[in-house]
């Protein structure tokens, strides 16, 4: 999936519409210099106010050294082609919160699981499918990512362990054999994967990162 908009900003965590941005800063230290970053989906009031912090340490700290010189000047246009790029993007609701799955929204949402799981076995993105399953369910395309994630990582969850390395058992002595009882197993529910924003969204199993990548090199 191509790196567009999203429903989900990774650096507040609110519902509103998010673009994906990346945002550099450049430091000098005369004979050394550092790479500052952050990458991901960002509502518009995340995008004003990284713009500026990280742009202001390109204008105040990032003309010094000799690669520093040519390296600042590039981030700071990126930055600043990033920045006018997402001036359409509309501002959150006053009261934009984090998306919210409980009790209500799954008995809305998990009639869906099987069409999402096919749309996505399909190679559909996440960003496609939220808004149209939302709109049928009751419910809005940020609660539609929440609750497919959190199918994804319940599923990972409940993986069988590894089988045990081969080799003879470590039996106690005088100790009575242990039988386990058989555990009753869930109905099996459609195989749901999603790779982590701002990842390509593919039917991979992930780790959930919820936060933008910020980094230093």
């Amino acid at each position: 999936m191509a790196k567009g908009n999203s429903f989900i900003c990774q650096t507040c965590g609110i519902e509103a519409p998010s673009k994906y941005i990346e945002f550099y800063s450049n430091i000098g230290m005369v004979v050394a210099r550092q790479t500052r970053f952050i990458k991901g989906y960002q509502c518009k009031r995340c995008i004003h106010k990284n713009f500026w912090k990280y742009s202001l340490m390109d204008l105040t700290l990032g003309w010094w050294g000799m690669i520093s010189v040519v390296v600042t000047p590039i981030y700071f246009i990126n930055n600043l082609a990033r920045y006018f790029g997402a001036l359409s993007l509309p501002a959150p609701d006053a009261n934009a919160a984090p998306p919210v799955v409980g009790e209500a929204e799954i008995k809305k949402l998990a009639p869906f699981v099987q069409e999402i799981s096919d749309r996505l076995t399909q190679k559909e993105a996440i960003q496609a499918i939220a808004p149209d399953i939302a709109r049928r369910a009751g419910a809005t395309p940020g609660q539609v990512i929440k609750y497919v994630r959190m199918l994804a990582q319940s599923q990972q969850q409940a993986r069988p362990a590894p089988p045990p390395a081969k080799g003879s058992p470590v039996v106690a002595k005088n100790q009575p054999p242990v039988v386990a009882a058989p555990a009753s197993v869930p109905p099996a529910a459609p195989p749901i994967a999603v790779a982590p924003e701002p990842e390509p969204l593919e039917l991979v199993q992930p780790s959930e990162p919820q936060e933008p990548q910020i980094g230093i090199q």
